[in-house]
């Protein structure tokens, strides 16, 4: 594949992943305004518990196997059906597992209505195990527009229905209605639209080459769900449901920017440099320039919503949500390294090196876990400022061992990402000053200050040249003319 049509193929991905993500976000982040108003922060809590548990069933359910097919320069039709039915006994498995241990769980937490909760919004693990092969054949084609119009019908679809519970007095299971719809019409959307169909066969051997690769990858996913799933049950545990509710909202508002761009990169990014193993000067050049238009956006986004958190919560969310807003503040700092953590790491998976990858999680999971337990005696906001230090040494770490694969050091990666950081810090400070000696109505303030952020941004990024500019405007330059090419035949038909 030339450099040209990699790129291509790159920024088409990319681009429909940002529709599918971005626009899924955007919905979400509808429906969660309306149903917050609503509900309590304690209802989030109780969903926050589970959702620990969910996610390690979804990361056991994946084992690893769809980074192992999308590595896989030739995969069969027995590679797909074999770990197909692996995955789907695997979430038969896990959904037994929960349903058993509901009431165990919810005598630890002390929460009765745990039982019934996690029995339903369990089923979500049946559902997500049944559109996995269907998403890594996407994937590994680099064919994102199925699965952006499958997320935004889902999350419309899935967000009436938890509206609708919301506001029909279901309290909490307005929450798990809309998760247990969302899954099912995602894995319902899939099977309909896809062409792929499992056989009747598995393969022993299939099985066993993928999990050579995969096994490490499921390991250093089960140790960093684990790590990320520590802080959450400590804060239920030892706190209260609304405490955590607090805590997850947070983590949900700051996830926003970083998680959802973090997927986009993940996906994006791993199906093409896949295309480039073998050569390493194509690899290096490919990942630098991810890296550097991956920070431009980042950086600003999330330290701009650290510097407007306080009016933005008490404008969308109300005033019971203002304690939220120091873990949002907080978390941001952590946050916005998540995309360079998936693409330190992917480099790993890339080049083969799940060994690398299982280390790095190793180590850095025995050093948060230190940060971890030193701050329980002093409250929930040292607990958040620990997990903001653990992802700060965690790139630092991930960046080290990672740039040695491509010979681009710490340093030079540092000196890539510093200037856009530095831009980004300065244009929040005088934001976050605005909104602090400035008195303006509500909604006139966070539009005023979105708007200064955007445009000081953009005049300092231009005036001190930072490369990522040019590179986002001729992505988009070229985008563009793409899709008028596209548009053509069309209109000669028409």
């Amino acid at each position: 594949m030339t450099n040209d049509s990699l790129k291509e193929r790159t920024v088409s991905g990319a681009t429909w992943v940002a529709v599918e993500k971005w626009g899924q976000q955007a919905v979400q982040f509808l429906i969660t305004i309306i149903i917050a108003r609503i509900l309590s922060p304690a209802d989030y809590g109780i969903v926050g518990i589970l959702l620990v548990f969910l996610m390690l069933s979804n990361v056991l359910i994946d084992s690893g196997f769809g980074a192992a097919l999308i590595r896989k320069k030739e995969v069969s039709d027995v590679d797909y059906s074999t770990v197909f039915y692996f995955n789907l006994l695997l979430s038969i498995v896990c959904y037994g597992l929960l349903y058993l241990s509901a009431p165990l769980i919810a005598r630890f937490f002390n929460e009765p209505q745990l039982v019934a909760v996690a029995r339903v919004l369990g089923l979500t693990v049946l559902f997500n195990a049944l559109s996995l092969i269907q998403t890594t054949i996407l994937q590994k084609r680099m064919d994102f527009r199925p699965q952006a119009a499958v997320a935004l019908v889902s999350a419309l679809s899935s967000g009436a229905v938890g509206v609708a519970m919301a506001y029909g007095g279901s309290g909490l299971w307005a929450l798990v209605g809309q998760s247990l719809s969302n899954a099912a019409l995602q894995a319902a959307l899939y099977w309909f639209s896809g062409a792929w169909r499992p056989t009747l066969v598995f393969s022993r051997a299939s099985l066993a080459s993928l999990f050579s690769f995969s096994s490490k990858l499921l390991v250093s996913s089960l140790i960093n769900v684990l790590f990320k799933s520590i802080v959450p049950l400590i804060i239920g545990k030892h706190y209260s449901t609304r405490d955590l509710g607090f805590y997850t909202q947070s983590r949900r508002l700051s996830d926003i920017p970083s998680v959802n761009t973090t997927l986009i990169v993940q996906k994006v990014s791993f199906a093409a440099l896949a295309t480039i193993q073998d050569d390493d000067a194509r690899l290096k050049a490919a990942y630098r320039r991810i890296i550097q238009s991956v920070v431009f956006v980042v950086f600003p986004a999330m330290l701009l919503l650290a510097a407007v958190a306080h009016p933005a919560i008490l404008l969308l969310l109300t005033e019971k949500w203002l304690p939220a807003v120091p873990y949002l503040q907080i978390l941001v700092f952590g946050g916005m390294l998540y995309p360079l953590h998936s693409l330190t790491l992917n480099i790993c998976q890339v080049k083969g090196r799940s060994d690398i990858f299982l280390k790095l999680e190793v180590v850095k999971k025995v050093i948060a876990l230190f940060f971890i337990v030193a701050a329980i005696p002093f409250g929930v906001m040292a607990l958040v400022v620990a997990e903001t230090i653990n992802s700060i040494v965690g790139y630092f770490l991930n960046a080290k061992f990672n740039g040695d694969l491509l010979a681009y050091p710490l340093k030079e990666q540092i000196s890539d990402i510093a200037p856009t950081l530095l831009l980004s810090a300065a244009t929040a400070g005088i934001v976050w000053a605005f909104g602090l000696f400035v008195s303006l109505p509500l909604i006139l303030l966070l539009a005023s200050q979105l708007l200064i952020g955007l445009l000081l941004y953009l005049f300092l990024a231009r005036l001190f040249r930072i490369a990522a500019l040019t590179e986002w405007h001729m992505l988009l330059r070229e985008r563009l003319a793409a899709l008028k090419r596209s548009a053509e035949p069309r209109g000669k038909d028409q």
